[in-house]
């Protein structure tokens, strides 16, 4: 009798059969996988790895590269058919192209330029992109930042559109934002922003330092009060307090950054 159940409740063979593979969604989902969690990308090189993946859907190990260099000239691909559209929208825009843009050191010492663009398209719709982090080689000086800055606005042939910069107080940002009118001169573009026009200030950069120097801050001249007044209102409950958690997050980042 139980087998009769059984029997009569056994799904046609249709319904057994696995749905096909769709090889370049499951190419789109390795590599963002990939990309999203930071996995090296020989991992697909992996026995182990590998095995897994057959076990879950034989066929598709087929479909896996055997080198990590094709997932990076995938990756590559995507990233320059990412630009090309964006690119396409920056022409587009009915605005100017402003640019944010702020230096940033990997715990390995390398620094890098991250360049993000602002625009309004045709409905009127404001845009937020990062279109391009590159490394900066040489000194941190302000001519080579705007060297840099130059090169990418001409990968998206923007500089006759570009906008206000918005970058944080360090002088060698001051300098970058005047070498960049002067760099597009010599490239025969004409700026029609002048470079202290164009040089914004980043509010919340600017918040940090106030902060900062209230908090540690020890020249009695910008703190316009006297040594002793300062050092008593830092005693106060709620800023002693702050000013711990202020030292030791600083600490533990210090360690993170040297442990990493």
């Amino acid at each position: 009798m139980l087998r009769q159940i059984l029997m009569k409740w056994q799904l046609a063979p249709i319904f057994n059969k696995l749905a096909p593979l769709h090889v370049d969604t499951f190419h789109k989902y390795l590599v963002d996988w990939l990309l999203t969690d930071r996995i090296a990308f020989r991992q697909v090189e992996s026995p182990i790895w590998r095995k897994f993946i057959a076990t879950l859907r034989p066929e598709a190990i087929s479909h896996v590269p055997k080198s990590g260099d094709t997932i990076r000239s995938w990756a590559m691909n995507r990233f320059d058919i990412a630009c090309t559209e964006i690119k396409q929208h920056l022409q587009a825009s009915i605005s100017n192209i402003h640019i944010s843009c702020d230096m940033w050191s990997s715990p390995n010492g390398d620094a890098f330029l991250g360049i993000v663009a602002h625009w309004m398209d045709i409905h009127h719709i404001l845009h937020t992109a990062l279109i391009a982090l590159p490394r900066i080689m040489g000194a941190h000086t302000g001519e080579n930042i705007a060297i840099v800055l130059v090169d990418i606005l001409e990968k998206y042939n923007i500089c006759e559109k570009l906008g206000y910069m918005m970058l944080d107080n360090a002088t060698n940002n001051d300098t970058a934002v005047e070498s960049l009118d002067s760099e597009l001169i010599w490239r025969g573009i004409i700026p029609v922003i002048s470079s202290e026009e164009r040089r914004l200030r980043c509010f919340g950069h600017i918040l940090n330092l106030v902060v900062k120097a209230l908090l540690f801050g020890k020249d009695e001249t910008v703190l316009e009060t006297s040594k002793d007044e300062i050092t008593a209102w830092r005693k106060l409950a709620p800023l002693a307090s702050y000013t711990i958690l202020c030292v030791q997050s600083d600490h533990l980042r210090n360690v993170e950054i040297t442990s990493t």
